[in-house]
């Protein structure tokens, strides 16, 4: 069987997978080079002796894990993302909601208050759509505390 719950499902009920033994790919919008990469991350050899993560396909294995519900993998890619400095601050601040990163989130709520306040200052426009009320209540209460 596979470690992801997804594939389990697919290979496990009559599904079109299951009956022509093929999973597609078109919705992620993923070529099979980068499938071939995520593989890579999530065979057996990887999960003794891990591959990390890196800057160029970190967001691609994030959105991978996340379809196929490898926690463990979501997790690596959140970790490295939080020091990832060739992705901008924003662009992984955003990622908290889309992906559920509650790492990355807590990261962001434990920053210094000087800095906290300076990235809301200049990224409010993209902030405020994208937060949730009670981050947004932890937020104002980091900056006001």
């Amino acid at each position: 069987m596979s470690l992801s719950p997804v594939i389990n499902r697919m290979l496990s009920v009559e599904m079109k997978e299951k009956q022509q033994r093929t999973l597609t790919l078109d919705e992620l919008g993923v070529d099979m080079e980068l499938f071939t990469e995520f593989l890579m991350h999530i065979s057996p050899n990887a999960l003794h002796e891990p591959i990390l993560p890196g800057p160029k396909n970190v967001l691609l294995l994030l959105k991978l894990a996340d379809y196929f519900q490898l926690d463990w993998l979501k997790s690596r890619c959140e970790k490295h993302l939080i020091n990832c400095m060739e992705i901008p601050l924003i662009d992984r601040f955003l990622l908290t909601k889309q992906y559920g990163l509650t790492i990355m989130k807590n990261y962001f709520l434990h920053l210094n208050v000087d800095k906290l306040r300076a990235f809301f200052k200049a990224n409010h426009v993209q902030l405020l759509p994208n937060v949730s009320d009670e981050f947004c209540g932890h937020f104002c209460f980091r900056l006001c505390g």
